[in-house]
């Protein structure tokens, strides 16, 4: 046995449900902590090593993924996975969410020293008060631990409880400066993704009735291995309230709506985790609904709702995109599009298998990557220009030459040029259309994505080459940037792993 497989044996699948505990309660600890402790410079601190921990022992328990010799699964069924065996979403999505946090870490030792010192007005020409920072360090953990046990539930009960938590932790972060369009944005964001997440409970309930007599479990083990006994009614009605209200939480249309304002109002920092991370965690509620329908026959079904709307959220995407004044609700609506597109993807996996998934994932990564860096960059356009406005920024290419090369890069890797990771899944969709005679939509989708890049380049040239503001020298802060280069190298990077080891789409 390698010194890796050793370590990862007396480290990782041996005690992972140990590990994925102290995964789940470390950074809830240290959020009361920055509670107790009476300086900022400390509280920052104590969000950036809890984030480093968070990713390192993160990597430890998925890299058990290539020892699958070392799993260790129970026989009893547990609220908490004992292992990421045959739950690679779960994998996949902690790993992102420990990461885009690692960042975002990095990213607020300097953002909230700036924030300390910047004053600025609001719309209405009110100066904004910040929340005090042991709220929003403390409130960030809080969030960091109900995502990661989003990550970890192995019980439908718990994920809806876990999901619901993440509400509940985030509202603060998006009140964060106090005006009056983030005091409606929050109360928007509650709002809605709170009726979403009542439906959702709904669903659970469903669930456990399709069951019938064979106990209505909600453990995952146990709906996965009985699900073909299910009641097809109440498991196709449990599906339903499931898409509809984790789907208000993901941002698909026509429930997107707490989306644009809630991306728009906070912290940049903040908007970076709630489109990177948090819509996946409610994807991920979605998956695991879609599976428990493929395994008892219903796959039919439920695929064929998830490609309506898919089609139907990037449609409404187009159509918002191009009449948008503000770069931040711009990249808010591109979230939407992008989640339209990995329901769309899960939806075709019905037809096509382990390809689409691929692609699932692919694009959930290659998406939370790049809009977390670019949200990242936008906070420092924001810091540097004063307004959120495209109109009023720039030219940023004389003025912050470096923020406008790195703006300009995550335009073209968002918008799914190659070398995004996006580009594959962008042109899988296109290929399944077309060989399967779906011309019309097709050709809908091709237009779509058109729409969509000509609303963000329109966007990015304004600010980048054009732009109104008369401010005369501008010092560039490089090093803040540094999460958002990290993670552009790693999608570029990603985008020829893929292409080299699959050889494109076949």
């Amino acid at each position: 046995m390698s010194f890796l497989s050793s370590f990862l044996y007396f480290y990782g699948a041996d005690n992972f449900k140990e590990l994925s505990l102290f995964l789940i309660l470390m950074p809830t600890v240290l959020g009361i902590l920055s509670f107790l402790v009476s300086s900022n410079a400390q509280r920052r601190s104590i969000i950036f090593i809890g984030s480093i921990f968070h990713f390192l022992i993160t990597g430890i328990l998925v890299l058990t993924l290539a020892n699958r010799d070392l799993y260790a699964v129970s026989n009893f069924p547990v609220l908490i996975l004992n292992s990421f065996s045959g739950n690679i979403e779960n994998a996949v999505f902690l790993s992102v969410v420990s990461l885009l946090f690692s960042g975002a870490s990095f990213y607020s030792l300097k953002y909230l020293k700036l924030e300390e010192k910047n004053i600025r007005k609001d719309d209405e020409g009110f100066l904004i008060n910040d929340e005090p920072e042991a709220v929003f360090t403390g409130f960030m953990m809080f969030f960091l631990s109900a995502m990661t046990l989003v990550c970890f539930s192995a019980h439908m009960g718990l994920l809806w409880a876990a999901v619901e938590a993440t509400t509940l932790f985030s509202a603060p972060l998006i009140y964060f400066h106090r005006s009056r369009r983030s005091l409606e944005a929050t109360w928007k964001y509650l709002v809605v993704c709170s009726v979403g997440i009542a439906i959702a409970l709904l669903g659970t309930f469903f669930l456990s009735l399709s069951g019938g007599k064979s106990g209505g479990s909600l453990y995952f083990y146990d709906i996965i291995s009985q699900a073909k006994n299910f009641n097809p009614l109440w498991l196709k009605l449990s599906f339903i309230f499931f898409f509809v209200g984790y789907g208000t939480k993901m941002g698909l249309a026509p429930l997107h709506t707490w989306l644009p304002d809630a991306h728009s109002e906070a912290p940049s920092v903040v908007s970076a985790l709630l489109s990177g991370a948090l819509l996946n965690c409610a994807f991920l509620g979605i998956w695991k609904s879609y599976s428990f329908m493929r395994i008892g026959g219903l796959g039919e079904f439920s695929s064929s709702i998830m490609i309506f709307f898919g089609i139907f959220t990037v449609f409404i995407s187009a159509l918002f995109i191009l009449n948008q004044k503000e770069y931040k609700r711009a990249l808010a609506y591109s979230s939407v599009e992008n989640m339209g597109l990995m329901c769309l993807l899960l939806g075709i996996s019905f037809y096509v298998g382990r390809e689409a998934e691929k692609l699932v994932f692919l694009s959930a990564i290659g998406h939370s990557l790049i809009k977390s860096g670019m949200f990242f960059i936008a906070g420092m356009v924001l810091f540097y220009y004063k307004s959120k406005k495209y109109a009023e920024v720039g030219p940023m290419f004389s003025k912050t030459p470096f923020t406008a090369g790195m703006w300009f890069l995550g335009f073209i890797l968002l918008s799914g040029a190659p070398p995004s990771p996006l580009f594959f899944p962008k042109l899988f969709i296109f290929k399944f259309m077309l060989l399967g005679g779906k011309y019309f939509i097709s050709a809908l989708m091709i237009f779509l994505f058109i729409i969509i890049f000509a609303g963000l380049g329109k966007i990015f040239y304004e600010t980048i080459f054009s732009g109104a503001n008369n401010l005369q020298e501008i010092k560039e802060d490089k090093t803040i940037l540094f999460p958002s280069l990290s993670f552009f190298s790693i999608s570029i990077f990603i985008f020829f792993a893929f292409f080299y080891f699959s050889r494109g789409i076949k």
